[in-house]
C-alpha cells in the first residue's frame, strides 16, 4: 500500500493518500486532518466491523462485499474521501471530490454493489451509565424480533451474552430454540411491545425469571421518500429491555438512536432507495453496539462503561457518566493491561479498584480507577 503526504494548498493541511488496487485502478484515500496512523487505525476497525457483519448475514469470505463494506464505513464513519488513479498514471477525483453534495463511486464492480455509498456520517447519541440491576436475576430467556432485516445486530447481541456467560457464569441463558417454540405457540411475533400477561407467560414457559428484549426501530419510510430526493438525516436505533417476569416490571431498559445525513443530490439526482435502506441498517447497527454495552453495564460486566470494538482493549467510545469516562479514557485508546496483568479479552474481570495501562497514539499513560461511591 503506497503512502503520499503532501501540504494542501496555503490551509496547510495534511493529506494522506493510501492506496488500494483494484480492476486496473489504484484507489487512494484523502483526509485534510487525519495521518498515515491515523488511517491504518481506521481501516483495521472498517475490517473489524466488515468481517462480523458479513459473518452474521452469511457472506463471511465474500471478498467483494467484505472490501465494498469496508470502503463504505471508511468514508461513511471516519471521513476518508476517495480519488483514483488509472494505470497510466492520470488522477481523477471521485464525484465528491468535485462537488460536496455528490457521492463517493465505490471501488467494486456495480455488479457485485448493490447498495449506495454515501458521503455520510453516521453519529450516536449520547448513552448514559447505567445502575446496576439490584434484583437476584438466575435465568434470563431472550426474546428476538420478528424482522432483523440482515444487520448484524443479532451478531453483536451474541456477542454480549458471550461476555456476560463468562464474566457471570452463574446466571442461566435459556436455549433460544425453547424461546422459539414457546412463541410460535402462542402466535407471539414480538414487534417490541410485550405486556405483563404476555411476558409472564412466556417467562413461564421457558422457565426464566427475566425476559432479555430487543427490537430494531423501524425505518420512517415517510422521511426516507423525503431524504432520497432533497437529502437529509435518516435515524436508526435500537430499545433494548430486561423485564422481570413474575412481575413484569421493567428492571433496565434502554433506547439509543444514530443518525445518518445525506447531503442533496447533485444536479437533480436522487439518493437510492436500497443505500437509505442500508443508512438505517448502519444507524442501527452502531446504536446497538451502545445499546448491548448499557446492558452489560447494569449486569455488572462493563464496570467503566466503555463501548468496545470487538479487538480486545480497544474503545470505540464511553457511556456517559461512567468510570471510564471519569478518569480520562478515550475513544480508540487501547488497555493493554490491567494491574500489570496483560488484558487480552474483554472477558477478562476488571476488578475495582484497578490500574489499567492504556496505548494512546503510539505512547503508554497509567489511568487509576476508584471503586464508585456506594449508592
Amino acid at each position: 500500500m503506497r503512502r503520499f503526504l503532501r501540504d494542501h494548498n496555503m490551509r496547510r493541511l495534511t493529506m494522506v493518500f493510501l492506496g488500494l488496487l483494484f480492476a486496473g485502478c489504484q484507489t487512494t484515500y484523502v483526509h485534510p486532518t487525519k495521518t498515515a496512523a491515523d488511517f491504518q487505525r481506521d481501516k483495521f476497525d472498517c475490517q473489524t466491523i466488515a468481517e462480523h457483519s458479513a459473518y452474521s448475514v452469511g457472506q463471511a469470505g465474500d471478498f467483494w462485499w467484505i472490501n465494498n463494506r469496508v470502503h463504505q464505513c471508511l468514508q461513511a464513519k471516519h471521513g476518508w474521501r476517495k480519488q483514483e488513479v488509472s494505470d497510466e498514471g492520470q488522477s481523477r477525483q471521485s464525484s465528491s471530490s468535485r462537488s460536496k453534495s455528490a457521492s463517493n463511486s465505490s471501488v467494486a464492480p456495480p455488479e457485485k454493489n448493490n447498495s449506495i455509498n454515501m458521503d455520510a456520517n453516521t453519529e450516536v447519541f449520547p448513552v448514559l451509565m447505567p445502575p446496576i440491576i439490584s434484583n437476584n436475576i438466575k435465568r434470563i430467556a431472550v426474546l428476538s424480533p420478528s424482522d432483523n432485516f440482515g444487520t448484524a445486530v443479532s451478531a453483536q447481541l451474541d456477542y454480549t451474552l458471550g461476555v456476560i456467560r463468562a464474566m457471570r457464569p452463574e446466571l442461566v441463558l435459556v436455549d433460544r430454540d425453547s424461546t422459539e417454540k414457546v412463541t410460535q405457540e402462542l402466535n407471539f411475533q414480538y414487534g417490541g411491545r410485550v405486556d405483563e400477561e404476555t411476558s409472564t407467560r412466556i417467562g413461564k414457559m421457558v422457565g426464566a425469571d427475566t425476559l432479555l428484549l430487543y427490537r430494531i426501530l423501524p425505518l420512517d419510510k415517510t422521511r426516507a421518500k423525503l431524504v432520497q430526493s432533497e437529502g437529509g438525516t435518516i435515524t436508526g436505533g435500537i430499545e433494548v429491555q430486561l423485564i422481570q417476569v413474575e412481575t413484569g416490571t421493567n428492571l433496565f431498559r434502554q433506547t439509543v438512536t444514530a443518525k445518518t445525513f445525506f447531503p442533496p443530490p447533485n444536479n437533480g439526482a436522487s439518493w437510492r432507495e436500497e443505500g437509505v435502506i442500508r443508512a438505517h441498517g448502519i444507524a442501527s447497527e452502531q446504536a446497538a453496539a451502545y445499546g448491548f454495552s448499557a446492558l452489560g453495564a447494569s449486569l455488572g460486566v462493563n464496570p467503566l462503561g466503555i463501548v468496545p470494538f470487538t479487538e480486545a482493549g480497544r474503545v470505540m467510545d464511553l457511556l456517559a457518566g461512567g468510570l471510564a469516562e471519569a478518569v480520562g479514557l478515550k475513544k480508540n485508546d487501547k488497555i493493554v493491561a490491567v494491574n500489570n496483568r496483560q488484558f487480552i479479552s474483554w472477558t477478562n474481570r476488571i476488578d475495582l479498584p484497578a490500574m489499567l495501562t492504556v496505548s494512546r497514539d503510539g505512547k503508554e499513560l497509567q489511568l487509576s480507577v476508584s471503586r464508585p461511591p456506594n449508592p
